[in-house]
C-alpha cells in the first residue's frame, strides 16, 4: 500500500458502520427507555444526518438485525420501521445475525432480505464488486465479504477505482478482542488476505478499532448502540473515511440513553458476538 497522508480532508466519501443490531424489544439494560423504537432512532437520525451532511453513502458491515429471521423477534413492524426510517444508499452485507441458521444460502429468507426487496439497502453480493460514485466524482469499488464467505485478495485493480472490502467477520488486534480469540482471525494472520484492497471495513467485533498495515487500512467499527452490560461506559461510532483514506470517528450523542446497570443481564455482558 503506497504512504498516505495521515492528516484527514474535511471531505469524506463513505459512512461506516456495522453490527446495527435493530430490535423489536430493548435489551435488559434498556428496559428504562420509554420507547425503544424512539432510542433507536435516536441514533440512526445521527447517521441520517451525517448522510445529509456529506451527501456519501453509508456502507454496513452486517448484522442490521440483532435477529433478523427469526418471527417472534423481527415482526413486520420492525421491518416497516426500517423500511420508512433507514437512510438513502445504504450498501450492506448480511451478518450471522441477519441470516436464517447462520446460513448465507437462505438469505432470501430474512427480514434483511426484504430490506433488499424495497430498495432500502443495496447488497454486495460475495465476489462480484459494485462500483459507487461518490463525493468529487470519485468512484468506490466496493467487494462484498458476508458472514461465512472467504476474503480473496484483490489481483486486478486498475487503480482507477478506491477498492473497499465490506466484510462481516470477527477481526482482532490486541486488546480490543475477547479473551483468548482465535488466532487466526488475527489481524496479522489475516492481513495478506486483504492484500489489493485501500480500506477493509469490518464488522462483528463490537470492539471499535482502526489499523494501518503495510498492505490496507482496516476499520473494526464496533457495535452501533449499547446493548450489553458491559456498554455502559461504551460510546458508539460512525467511521468518516475520506479522500486520502484515513478514517476518523464521529461519536454518537449517547446524553439521552437510559441505561440500567443492576446485574439483571445473564447473557451478552462481553463482546463475543455469537
Amino acid at each position: 500500500m503506497p504512504s498516505l497522508p495521515t492528516t484527514p480532508s474535511k471531505e469524506v466519501i463513505a459512512l461506516l458502520v456495522a453490527d446495527l443490531h435493530f430490535s423489536h424489544k430493548p435489551p435488559l439494560v434498556r428496559m428504562g427507555e420509554v420507547s425503544w423504537y424512539n432510542a433507536m432512532e435516536r441514533s440512526l437520525d445521527q447517521l441520517k444526518n451525517l448522510q445529509i451532511d456529506y451527501q456519501c453513502p453509508i456502507l454496513i458491515a452486517g448484522d442490521v438485525f440483532d435477529a433478523g429471521w427469526q418471527a417472534h423477534k423481527c415482526p413486520p413492524e420492525l421491518v416497516n420501521w426500517l423500511i420508512s426510517q433507514l437512510p438513502e444508499k445504504c450498501y450492506a452485507v448480511p451478518g450471522q445475525h441477519d441470516l436464517p441458521h447462520h446460513r448465507y444460502e437462505d438469505v432470501a429468507k430474512s427480514a434483511y432480505w426484504t430490506l433488499v426487496a424495497a430498495g432500502k439497502i443495496i447488497d454486495l453480493p460475495p465476489w462480484s464488486p459494485i462500483e459507487v460514485s461518490t463525493v468529487g466524482g470519485r468512484v468506490l469499488r466496493l467487494h462484498g465479504v458476508p458472514w461465512g464467505s472467504i476474503i480473496r485478495p484483490i489481483k486486478d485493480s486498475n487503480g482507477l477505482c478506491i477498492e473497499i472490502a465490506v466484510v462481516h467477520q470477527y477481526l482482532w488486534v490486541k486488546g480490543c478482542s475477547y479473551p483468548n480469540a482465535p488466532k487466526e482471525q488475527w489481524l496479522g494472520n489475516v492481513k495478506k488476505q486483504l492484500k489489493g484492497y485501500d480500506v477493509c471495513v469490518f464488522g462483528d467485533n463490537h470492539i471499535p478499532f482502526d489499523f494501518v498495515t503495510d498492505v490496507t487500512r482496516v476499520c473494526n467499527c464496533g457495535s452501533f448502540m449499547q446493548r450489553h452490560l458491559g456498554d455502559r461506559y461504551y460510546r458508539p461510532s460512525v467511521g468518516l473515511l475520506h479522500p486520502n483514506l484515513t478514517v476518523t470517528r464521529h461519536y454518537l450523542d449517547i446524553s439521552k440513553v437510559v441505561f440500567d446497570d443492576t446485574p439483571r443481564e445473564r447473557k451478552g455482558t462481553s463482546n463475543i458476538d455469537p
